[in-house]
């Protein structure tokens, strides 16, 4: 079973659907827009700890954030809600997260990482 990983496409498109700038989103982050938009475009995927706070600042779950197409406009698991909302919850980063699954999360994208790495070493014998 393979798994389609929608990230750079939906942090661009929530990224939008909120009026921010990349400049934006990764002051907020403590990151470059350089860093964003290298996440935007498939580059690079963010460490865990920028994930966790991207998924509360965009209101969204972590399995959605990553592995469903929010740009679909059929799906209904976005909701951007007020700015004041929007606000609250990217100043409340984790108060309330499943630690259990994070961790689960967590190791999943790790598990990624190490692919990725393999294929690159791969092409490059």
């Amino acid at each position: 079973m393979s798994l389609k990983i929608f990230l750079p496409s939906n942090l661009k498109f929530l990224r939008n659907q909120r009026d921010l700038t990349t400049a934006q989103v990764a002051d907020f982050l403590g990151k470059t827009d350089s860093a964003v938009s290298q996440w935007e475009n498939g580059l690079y995927r963010p460490k865990f700890e920028f994930l966790v706070k991207l998924r509360e600042m965009y209101n969204v779950d972590m399995e959605s954030l990553i592995f469903t197409d929010l740009t679909n406009p059929g799906n209904s698991s976005v909701d951007s809600g007020s700015k004041e909302d929007q606000t609250a919850t990217a100043i409340s980063i984790s108060n309330n997260t499943d630690h259990k699954l994070l961790v689960e999360l967590k190791k999943i994208l790790d598990r990624l990482d190490d692919l990725d790495d393999r294929v690159k070493q791969i092409e490059g014998e």
